[in-house]
């Protein structure tokens, strides 16, 4: 049976909701604007970060970087990547995936040495997160899986679960790993070591962004243009608001809220 989904204005049966969104606010007052720290990317889609640098993964040159915090500077650990995509940071290694035709997941070290693959897939390589000891991951096909691979150990991954239409962002607790399901319309978990997968949101209309907080899921409607809040053991899936735009070719921070570019 699909969730009920309470929104702002009512409530609609599978996460679907025609009820207007509240934008989201910054503090009563108006958005700052967002601080440029590195301009000129082409395609930037994945990034992450550590205490000193902002890593990036770009799509369209295929090149994954590094932007000091501090400084601004920008430098490129890895080039002629195949639609770089995902990418999160460990303690020594930058992982990313691949879209594109090479359709693996790749580690270097944190200054771009020590290139090599982690995972060599048939189909593209998408959202990742790491763990203490593993990598994990998504394949975007129409009948994709979440794995997971050993930090330590190059090989085949293990399938979480398979057979996923869309299968996007990946997001981990202690002991669950939360992905998005694009073209599904769901939001879902599968237990790190295995197990029955658990549908935490269906109906809803393209979810791609995905994050979490102690107590609950958040994802983005990409199509219907809206937040959404679901609790990790499952329940009403409650619709947040609508956020605005950031400009595509920079890397922005800011500190409270986003605006339109």
């Amino acid at each position: 049976m699909s969730p009920s989904s309470s929104t702002l204005g009512g409530t609609a049966s599978g996460g679907s909701t025609s009820a207007t969104s509240i934008p989201l606010p910054c503090n009563g007052v108006a958005c700052p604007s967002p601080k440029v720290i590195a301009s000129g990317q082409d395609g930037p889609r994945g990034i992450a970060v550590d205490q000193f640098y902002v890593y990036i993964a770009n799509f369209g040159d295929g090149t994954v970087g590094r932007v000091s915090i501090e400084t601004g500077a920008v430098t490129t650990l890895a080039t002629h990547q195949r639609n770089a995509f995902g990418i999160a940071v460990a303690a020594s290694h930058v992982y990313w995936t691949n879209t594109g035709v090479d359709c693996n997941v790749v580690t270097c070290m944190l200054d771009g040495s020590g290139l090599s693959t982690l995972a060599s897939l048939t189909v593209p390589a998408y959202g990742i997160a790491l763990d203490g000891a593993q990598a994990y991951f998504s394949t975007y096909s129409n009948s994709g899986s979440v794995m997971a691979q050993s930090l330590r150990v190059p090989g085949d991954p293990v399938v979480l679960v398979s057979n996923l239409n869309g299968p996007g962002r990946i997001a981990l607790d202690a002991d669950n790993v939360y992905f998005t399901i694009e073209f599904g319309d769901q939001v879902a978990s599968v237990p790190k070591n295995g197990g029955a997968a658990r549908t935490l949101a269906s109906g809803q209309n393209g979810p791609v962004g995905l994050a979490l907080d102690a107590t609950n899921v958040y994802f983005t409607n990409s199509e219907g243009g809206t937040i959404m809040k679901v609790p990790k053991l499952g329940g009403a899936v409650t619709q947040r608001g609508i956020p605005g735009r950031l400009a595509s070719r920079n890397v922005v921070e800011c500190r409270v809220g986003r605006r339109k570019a």
